[in-house]
């Protein structure tokens, strides 16, 4: 146990009491499961998320057959629709952008998309994304297991014989 489930919630609630929205994408359970986690730290989420200060990308309800449709949730089918997975992130920061000065962006589990994606598109995927917090204030946090370390290390030495140093 890495506590890095209590780090996010932490993260998050406290966030939230400042205003400070939050777009979490989720790949290992339902909203309803994160809210009934956060539920622990932050006894009425549901009206932060009435207030529109938490939003959700849900990559896993689709992938286990789940067909609910909640509010303040854009759904993915699959975990490589990278794409997708991008579209639905700069819809909710456009949402944000004029309302806050930043928001935070939850990503848990990147473990997920590294399982299912190629190491260079998530890599790609990752830069673009924090490109774009540069310019509109986010904060990230992305959660991996630890044995997604071989995963990440694979990436960056493919990266770097991409992309050597120059001598």
């Amino acid at each position: 146990y890495s506590g890095r489930g209590t780090f996010t919630n932490l993260y998050i609630s406290e966030g939230l009491k400042k205003g400070i929205p939050t777009i979490y994408i989720t790949t290992q359970h339902t909203p309803n499961e994160v809210k009934d986690q956060l539920r622990n730290i932050i006894p009425k989420i549901d009206a932060y998320e009435e207030k529109g200060l938490i939003k959700f990308i849900d990559i896993y309800s689709r992938s286990m057959g789940i067909t609910e449709e909640l509010p303040n949730t854009i759904y993915i089918e699959k975990s490589t629709e990278l794409d997708a997975i991008q579209n639905a992130l700069e819809r909710y920061q456009l949402e944000f952008k004029d309302k806050y000065p930043y928001h935070k962006i939850v990503f848990f589990s990147v473990s997920t998309l590294l399982t299912y994606s190629e190491p260079l598109s998530i890599f790609r995927f990752f830069q673009v994304q924090e490109e774009h917090g540069q310019y509109q204030g986010n904060d990230h946090n992305y959660n991996r297991d630890d044995s997604c370390r071989a995963l990440l290390h694979n990436c960056n030495s493919i990266t770097q014989a991409l992309c050597p140093a120059s001598p």
